[in-house]
């Protein structure tokens, strides 16, 4: 959503995956046609995990500060695994950041070169999970 959206403006595109299966990997891309030509963007993926509390208790597993933020964040592992890598995205799924976090648990990211707006920080554990949040950049 939306299905058709025009301008130069950045624009919030959302999908919706009708009954999502347990683990299981979706692909998908935008599609986009600029005085007739049609435009594909990367091939992006999205797994979903187990559906169970424990997916989805982010406050036990990370804990991502200040948020909203003006200039930097912080990122902490509440759990005993490390954290692998973090990445950051932006509203429109472009990677705009990426730290190899050498199994840190304690992570602090400058942001003052970005634009204001809606990020995403993606942050992989050294085992195969990986905690998405939303971060606001004012």
């Amino acid at each position: 959503m939306p299905n058709y959206t025009f301008g130069y403006n950045t624009n919030l595109i959302t999908g919706l995956i009708n009954n999502p299966l347990p683990n299981e990997t979706y692909y998908y891309r935008l599609v986009a046609t600029n005085n007739g030509n049609i435009i594909y963007s990367d091939t992006y993926q999205y797994t979903t995990g187990t559906l169970s509390l424990t997916e989805f208790d982010l406050e036990n597993t990370i804990f991502i500060y200040p948020n909203p933020t003006t200039d930097y964040v912080n990122i902490k592992s509440n759990i005993s695994e490390k954290i692998k890598f973090i990445k950051l995205y932006n509203a429109l799924g472009q990677r705009v950041y990426y730290e190899d976090a050498e199994n840190k648990t304690d992570i602090k990211i400058d942001l003052s070169s970005f634009r204001k707006g809606i990020y995403f920080v993606k942050v992989s554990f050294e085992s195969t999970r990986v905690i998405t949040s939303k971060l606001i950049l004012k």
